[in-house]
């Protein structure tokens, strides 16, 4: 089902579009979520991977820029127009979007 079908994830009464794969009502960082995951799964999270083979991989720009600095991207806009998120923390809405996949 995508988007404008009755998504789930959708609020049709507030005119600012959010996806809840796309923000969250309280920032995390790669390591938290990546613990959410490993833990929704029932695995560990210990494997890193060394910030220098990020920037030989995908050059120094695009790793600090993208991976490495992050990016702590906060839902003004979104709480501002009313938006009601479905999960409040992080790894319940990640135990839900997985065990629908």
């Amino acid at each position: 089902m995508g988007w404008g079908q009755g998504h789930p994830c959708e609020r049709p009464a507030h005119s600012v579009w959010v996806g809840a794969f796309l923000i969250a009502r309280t920032p995390v960082t790669n390591e938290e979520f990546s613990r959410a995951i490993a833990h929704a799964l029932g695995r560990p999270s210990w494997l890193r991977v060394p910030p220098l083979a990020l920037r030989t991989l995908l050059g120094s720009e695009l790793a600090d820029t993208a991976l490495l600095n992050g990016q702590r991207v906060v839902p003004a806009r979104a709480l501002a127009a009313g938006f009601r998120f479905q999960f409040g923390e992080v790894n319940e809405a990640v135990a839900n979007a997985l065990s629908e996949a």
